[in-house]
């Protein structure tokens, strides 16, 4: 999953409110990682003050999708890009992005593969 950042949380090192504050993410921020249970576990941030320069961390770390104290509130959007593929072996390709919702301005990522 690619969340995308509606406001600005914490990075957290353990998937609870309570758990040790590890940086922030900004409205605009990518993240890329798996949801389970209402967090985002991914180890690498595209900020979106670089122009989407992805920022590694150095162990994976989490962030809350939907407020833990109001899940109707909504800290990121979320967009599927996994699925299964019948090959197991991946084909990493250039990934567009076109990112907005009512109240945002709309934002194009464009995300290069590494290898």
């Amino acid at each position: 999953m690619i969340g995308m950042l509606l406001r600005g949380i914490n990075i957290r090192a353990e998937m609870s409110m309570s758990s040790q504050d590890m940086g922030d993410l900004a409205i605009g921020d990518l993240v890329i990682g798996t949801v389970l249970n209402g967090w985002i576990a991914f180890d690498g941030v595209y900020r979106k003050a670089t122009n989407y320069t992805r920022e590694n961390l150095p162990t994976t770390r989490y962030a809350a999708v939907v407020d833990p104290l109001n899940v109707s509130t909504k800290f990121m959007a979320l967009i599927d890009v996994g699925g299964s593929q019948p090959n197991p072996t991946p084909v990493l390709r250039t990934l567009n992005i076109g990112i907005g919702g009512e109240g945002y301005e709309p934002v194009n990522v464009e995300l290069k593969p590494t290898v």
